[in-house]
């Protein structure tokens, strides 16, 4: 069955509420329309032609007649090209599963809007009320006339297909020559590797499928948009490819002057690595998708990561950066955590830069850190200088200041790759 669902659960409309449809073949509601998408998918030179409006207004849920939940779906197509918008209202709490999402005939293409059967996906604190897709709170947008071949694209992907790595536990890409040189922190590289395990790695390849926290304090170069133990022997695929024209540069162009205002940045040249619905080890049949985007533009560069669908895992991973030493080092919040995976994951749900399943990154330089005890320490970092954590020390602009603070109860005091730090729990 090809089905569009905007908010599929248990309803009644018997008593209260309307479910009203229309459709418009001119006015005013195809020029808001053809705004919209062209807004929301730049570069297309949409027109709109045609535009449906399913309307569920103040319905109820069964048995509980009397609550009040409203939605909408907004079908656009203008020629070949055919888009959906999801737009929601005022979601009354449900007791009943909700899924939000589209889904094709054999599931060829589908999506699965986050939040969907968990506790958020209604009430005051619903995600697709809060949240979004496209920048635009409560409203989430797809493009339905097509998709790439053998792969769904999510909303915020950069496209998916390439060249797909070897099928091996604990396995590497062959090194990749780099069309561009990427500037990394004041390093330029040349090659890359994409590791199975969820990071990427410059010099070398990198087998390690037990996630470290950062800083590292060691001697790789590393970014990890999904650090864990995977394995896409069975199922799921990691590819890569590169782009030094065309529509993907466009996008990633204006993606970044869009989340780093003033730069008047250009895009050069764009890496897409992505693990695609690849399985925990040893829990072969999970599906997973995340994805790692480098983008330069002469000596400025940057790392977008963008997060699909993320099995639930009770293993450890960790997401953000890390450098040689650790001068510069960066961790996505929910790493570490059980919030990092599973249909609330931080990773999926959440975002440094308003875009819902999407952290951005500048790291070609950063600011000039501290030392201690000839080892560099990153600006605004923290540790304890001794094994009993009795003296707090933190990297400011004027060096590293130190005060004596305890761990609060009930964290322990545990050493790590530098000096020692107050863990509630096991470091990992």
């Amino acid at each position: 069955m090809d089905i569009i669902a905007p908010f599929w659960t248990f309803m009644d409309n018997s008593q209260t509420g309307l479910i009203l449809y229309n459709q418009y073949t001119n006015g005013s509601v195809l020029q808001q329309a053809t705004q919209d998408i062209n807004s929301y998918f730049p570069n297309l030179n949409f027109s709109a032609e045609w535009v449906f409006v399913a309307t569920w207004y103040e319905v109820a849920y069964y048995p509980t007649t009397g609550t009040k939940t409203t939605f909408q779906v907004v079908l656009i197509s203008g020629g070949e090209k055919s888009f959906v918008l999801m737009n929601y209202g005022s979601l009354a709490e449900a007791v009943w599963n909700v899924q939000a999402g589209y889904d094709t005939i054999n599931s060829f293409h589908y999506f699965t809007i986050p939040g969907s059967l968990s506790s958020s996906a209604s009430g005051v604190n619903s995600t697709f009320s809060l949240s979004s897709n496209i920048n635009v709170t409560g409203r989430w947008a797809f493009q339905i006339d097509s998709g790439p071949d053998n792969f769904k694209f999510k909303g915020h992907f950069y496209p998916i297909p390439g060249l797909a790595s070897y099928r091996s536990l604990d396995g590497s890409s062959p090194l990749i020559y780099l069309q561009r040189p990427f500037v990394y922190f004041g390093k330029t590289y040349n090659y890359i590797y994409v590791n199975h395990n969820g990071h990427l790695t410059f010099n070398s390849p990198f087998s390690s499928y037990t996630p470290q926290r950062f800083p590292l304090y060691g001697s790789r170069d590393i970014i990890a948009p999904f650090w864990t133990d995977l394995d896409n022997r069975q199922n799921g695929f990691v590819l890569y490819n590169q782009y030094t024209s065309g529509s993907v540069l466009q996008q990633a162009t204006q993606d970044i002057n869009s989340y780093f205002p003033n730069l008047n940045f250009s895009a050069e040249w764009v890496f897409v690595a992505t693990w695609y619905e690849v399985a925990y080890f040893p829990t072969t049949g999970t599906k997973t998708t995340f994805q790692a985007v480098l983008i330069s533009g002469g000596q400025t560069s940057f790392v977008l990561m963008n997060y699909g669908a993320i099995a639930s895992t009770s293993q450890n991973v960790q997401a953000g950066y890390d450098t040689i030493d650790s001068v510069h080092h960066l961790t996505i919040p929910g790493s570490f955590s059980s919030s990092a995976s599973g249909v609330n994951s931080t990773f999926s749900l959440s975002s440094n830069i308003n875009v819902t399943g999407r952290w951005a990154f500048q790291i070609d330089s950063g600011p000039d850190g501290c030392q201690f005890k000839n080892r560099s320490v990153q600006l605004g970092d923290f540790f304890w200088s001794d094994s009993n954590c009795t003296q707090k020390c933190t990297c400011t602009t004027s060096g590293v200041h130190c005060i004596t603070k305890l761990c609060s109860f009930p964290e322990t005091c545990q050493q790590t790759n530098f000096q020692f730090l107050c863990f509630n729990g096991k470091s990992a």
